[in-house]
């Protein structure tokens, strides 16, 4: 694997892609260059630029955006970053759910 530096300047370059996610420590890019039309895959980690707390999250039961905060008699399972938070953090790193017991209707059980 060859390591080369790649200055990056959005006049010539392209950003291809970005995938983020909670369970990743870093953001993944694809550039392409348009003056060799070279592709470049970068890693870029932003974990010590923006600090994600617990607050920049909201814990998630499914289905909840339809119905209620109940799912096979459980509430609460994953977190989901907020739209307005920017910041980056590993999902190993947040404090693990305590998942709660709920009143479900019939319709929230699997039949």
């Amino acid at each position: 694997m060859d390591w080369e530096k790649l200055n990056v300047d959005f006049k010539d370059n392209k950003i291809f892609h970005l995938i983020t996610d909670t369970g990743s420590k870093y953001n993944v890019a694809m550039i392409n260059r348009k003056t060799d039309s070279k592709y470049y895959q970068i890693i870029l980690d932003f974990s010590a630029t923006f600090k994600c707390e617990v607050r920049d999250y909201d814990i998630y039961t499914p289905g909840s955006q339809i119905r209620h905060q109940c799912f096979l008699g459980k509430e609460g399972f994953n977190y989901t970053k907020k739209p307005t938070s920017i910041c980056s953090i590993e999902r190993a790193k947040l404090p693990k759910i305590v998942i709660a017991p709920c009143k479900c209707e019939a319709e929230d059980y699997l039949w």
